[in-house]
């Protein structure tokens, strides 16, 4: 109940007809849910750098409209359960004339909401991962959005076993499994920043798990 409490009645209602391509990515964003449109419009452009790079979205094309579309073309009956693949789905939706007094009508940050559910679903499907897995790199942004860019997730999301990466920075692993990871992270970092000394990296990985570990309580 506290979960779904916090969500406003139209993600609610929109969650009821839309369906399972929202409602798993919504109960793993649960603890940045009630977060400003401020901080919802910082993270949708993260999301947009992450699904252009998977393709998922076009150049320009923007995570509210994304939003917009899917809440428009569910009322009339546009579903995503209707289709055979999320590629399918939003052809559907970017070809949907949407009605510009209904788009005025909505309030900005429930469909930024919506529009990185319906985008997370997508990631996932595209990747092979399971339903929700992409919705924790928005929680990353949330928590750290200096160290967690779009380019950052985009490299976290598409490596082998993203689940542990994630894992590693909320504090979930064993001491081996960690150092592990911490090994692939170094190599991922040098690919940004050749010259970046391991001490530095070192640091960052430390504050990175720190603001998971405080957005996590």
């Amino acid at each position: 109940m506290g979960f779904w409490s916090s969500v406003s009645s139209f993600v609610s209602s929109v969650v009821s007809t839309v369906g399972s391509f929202v409602g798993k990515t919504l109960s793993v964003v649960s603890p940045i849910i009630e977060r400003s449109l401020d901080t919802w419009n910082k993270i949708a452009m993260v999301v947009e750098v992450v699904c252009t790079l998977a393709d998922i979205l076009r150049p320009n094309e923007r995570v509210e409209e994304i939003g917009d579309r899917a809440v428009q073309a569910s009322e009339q009956g546009i579903k995503p359960d209707d289709f055979g693949s999320y590629e399918e789905y939003m052809e559907a939706i970017r070809n949907f004339e949407l009605d510009p007094k209904k788009s005025e009508s909505f309030d900005q940050k429930d469909l930024l909401i919506v529009g990185t559910s319906v985008c997370s679903k997508a990631l996932d499907e595209k990747l092979k991962l399971s339903d929700g897995t992409s919705g924790y790199l928005w929680l990353m942004a949330a928590a750290n959005p200096d160290y967690f860019s779009g380019d950052r997730l985009h490299k976290i999301i598409t490596s082998p076993n993203p689940m542990e990466v994630i894992d590693y920075f909320s504090g979930k692993l064993g001491p081996a499994t960690e150092r592990s990871v911490e090994s692939r992270l170094v190599a991922m970092e040098k690919t940004f920043d050749p010259d970046k000394s391991e001490t530095a990296i070192f640091q960052e990985l430390d504050s990175a798990q720190d603001a998971m570990r405080s957005l996590n309580g």
